[in-house]
């Protein structure tokens, strides 16, 4: 385990417009603020099109595209550094999405057009943080210490609650989506 003490300077509230990239329009906001790394979450929003997207499987990923619109049940991450281009910020996204036929999807974004508007959660903190090649998994992940870990204070045993809790949620957003397309699709058999 790797783990770094972070110090939070600002929160923020955005509202990313019709037309507007996702993460092309969080990636400006870390290069404005230059906070050293973010973490986000997007709540509500009116959807996307244009989605360019992954499934991670060991050793890379499996790119997939939706022309859209494709509605939100809810996204989170992070905003680090690139450790090749130190003045480059890599946004790591997951999000929940479902089609018109509401079948659900979970996915690495990779870009997508806001559709009517996506509000956004920011966090910023200023110690740098880099994301850097793992070659045992062949990923970018955060480069954290590799020392001895900094002492974990009781104040900050809450994010052991929360990021469980957060992805229990998407998971029961993604089942409900489920459950509605199976209901919508037994009414029409009766």
């Amino acid at each position: 385990m790797q783990i770094k003490k972070l110090t939070k300077i600002a929160e923020y509230a955005i509202r990313i417009e019709p037309g507007e990239k996702l993460v092309a329009s969080l990636e400006k906001f870390m290069r404005d603020v230059q906070g050293g790394y973010a973490t986000f979450h997007i709540p509500t929003g009116g959807g996307f099109t244009d989605v360019e997207c992954s499934f991670t499987i060991k050793g890379g990923s499996e790119g997939h595209k939706f022309a859209g619109p494709m509605e939100l049940g809810g996204a989170g991450g992070n905003i680090a550094w690139s450790s090749e281009n130190p003045d480059t910020p890599v946004v790591h996204c997951h999000l929940s999405l479902g089609d018109k036929q509401l079948k659900g999807h979970i996915v690495h974004l990779k870009e997508a057009t806001v559709n009517l508007t996506a509000e956004v959660k920011i966090e910023v903190y200023k110690e740098k943080i880099f994301r850097k090649l793992d070659e045992r998994v062949n990923l970018k992940l955060l480069d954290l210490p590799s020392g001895p870990a900094e002492k974990i204070k009781k104040d900050n045993f809450i994010w052991w609650i929360i990021i469980p809790l957060g992805l229990i949620i998407v998971w029961l957003i993604v089942i409900t989506i489920i459950l509605v397309k199976k209901s919508i699709g037994n009414k029409g058999n009766d």
